[in-house]
């Protein structure tokens, strides 16, 4: 009897102690196009290891079905209700269990969809999903934005110049909901610093903190408040340099009405206060040319908004002859009672 006892004691010891590790650990789970695609990635899972991140492996059978160990799971596409496995979960409470959600090989389908907000594959489901609880979500950077199976069957590995533009657009519209991309073989660091970045009391700006001192504009010196005023902003030539840890590490421009007022009472050194009269100077002396942005790419994204607009008092924008306005970016724009311009006129 006290062999009995003494047994399950240690069971329940043991059970404890390995419930407490793996809830201190985070996992995440890597999706693949088919059961071999994961072969390319073992050195990546070696590495989460020795960092002490858990991860899954999710195979593709197909665009809407999918192995997650022994179950099989499906999303629900038009008009299904019956799953072959009644207690694997949805591809949308996938994320639910995880810190995030990597996807090696994204391709043009699948990105259409999650740019869109559109369901019926694996991939988009587990996607939106993802973002809609605030949780990472990286993508290969370097792939074609061709799937496996279709460059297997058409004997290509690349999408023509139309659809390559066309992915681009697509990638761009994902990075603007936060959808981050890395290249593949940089996709094990990129989990670990987002897993990292995650845990209590860990910033992703290179200087988060509100103490004396912490303040930074374009990076220029953090931690001492001396020396933490103006910088140089990588966009036009000037920085105001004073902000809390909130926008520190972020590349200010020369705008920086909100992050002035805010860093006056934030760093206790007399470099930052200084800085702020400089930067202030600064946005003074550049206000009337705030009052419109000439955009000179080819596409106009919402990411291009959210930095150059959104921060900025911006009564229009002009744009080349040829380029193109992406539809949030559009809604974007006249929300903020943004003009456009075309430099024929129109």
């Amino acid at each position: 009897m006290e062999i009995k006892q003494t047994v399950e004691a240690i069971v329940r010891e043991l059970v404890q102690a390995m419930r407490a590790e793996t809830a201190k650990r985070p996992k995440v789970l890597y999706v693949f196009c088919d059961s071999t695609a994961h072969e390319a990635y073992a050195d990546h899972f070696i590495h989460l290891q020795n960092c002490g991140i858990c991860y899954d492996l999710l195979f593709l059978d197909g665009e809407t079905s999918s192995w997650l160990g022994i179950h099989q799971i499906e999303c629900g596409g038009p008009g299904k209700t019956i799953a072959a496995d009644e207690n694997a979960p949805s591809p949308l409470e996938l994320p639910l269990e995880y810190d995030g959600i990597v996807i090696p090989e994204l391709d043009l389908d699948n990105a259409a969809r999650a740019a869109l907000g559109l369901k019926g594959t694996i991939k988009s489901e587990m996607m939106f999903a993802a973002l809609v609880l605030n949780k990472f979500v990286l993508v290969g950077e370097d792939k074609a934005g061709l799937k496996r199976a279709d460059r297997r069957t058409l004997k290509t590995l690349e999408l023509p110049r139309p659809y390559r533009s066309l992915f681009a657009y697509y990638k761009q519209e994902l990075q603007s909901f936060g959808v981050e991309f890395a290249p593949c073989q940089s996709l094990a660091e990129a989990v670990v610093r987002k897993c990292r970045a995650g845990r209590p009391g860990a910033e992703e700006g290179a200087g988060g903190g509100t103490g004396a001192g912490a303040g930074a504009g374009a990076g220029a010196g953090a931690g001492t408040g001396a020396g933490a005023g103006a910088g140089a902003g990588a966009d036009t030539g000037a920085s105001a340099g004073a902000g809390t840890g909130i926008w520190a590490g972020a590349g200010a421009r020369a705008d920086a009405r909100a992050d002035t007022g805010a860093g006056v009472g934030v760093g206790a050194g007399p470099g930052m206060f200084a800085g702020t009269i400089a930067g202030a100077a600064a946005v003074s002396a550049q206000g009337e040319a705030e009052a419109g942005l000439t955009f000179e790419g080819k596409l106009l994204s919402a990411d291009w908004v959210n930095r150059h607009v959104t921060a900025h008092s911006v009564s229009s924008v002009t744009l080349g002859k040829t380029a193109l306005v992406s539809p949030l970016a559009r809604d974007m724009l006249r929300d903020k009672g943004v003009a456009i311009h075309y430099r024929d006129g129109r």
